[in-house]
């Protein structure tokens, strides 16, 4: 894949290009390899112009694997740049039911029907 090639040599000139590490981790998730595409977007660092969209996808893939602890902290990590993001409370919302937390299950609820339709 040409895109693939693309990054990898961005990464070869500049092995902590943040840019590059989250563009191939998201490439990786997109062809299913979940594992592989975490691990690039765990080494990119969080302090960029699109960490939102990069936690998301993070705690997305962590769903995925059941890891519920990480998919929360990704998730919480968007709140505290976005506390009344729609996508991302609901996202949390996934996660404390898959726990059976049915406590934080129900306070994402509130949290949610208390927001106008129109707040991101």
């Amino acid at each position: 894949m040409a895109a693939v090639s693309a990054i990898e040599g961005c990464l070869a000139i500049d092995a902590t290009n943040a840019d590059a590490l989250a563009l191939l981790g998201l490439l990786f998730l997109e062809k299913g390899a979940t594992d592989e595409g975490l691990r690039l977007l765990e080494a990119a660092p969080k302090r960029m112009p699109d960490a939102r969209n990069l936690l998301m996808r993070m705690g997305d893939a962590y769903r995925l694997r059941g890891d519920w602890a990480r998919a929360e902290a990704a998730f919480q990590q968007v709140l505290l740049w976005a506390p009344r993001d729609r996508e991302v409370l609901a996202a949390l919302l996934s996660v404390h039911v898959a726990r059976g937390d049915q406590t934080r299950a129900s306070a994402c609820r509130e949290v949610l029907a208390a927001l106008p339709a129109t707040a991101r």
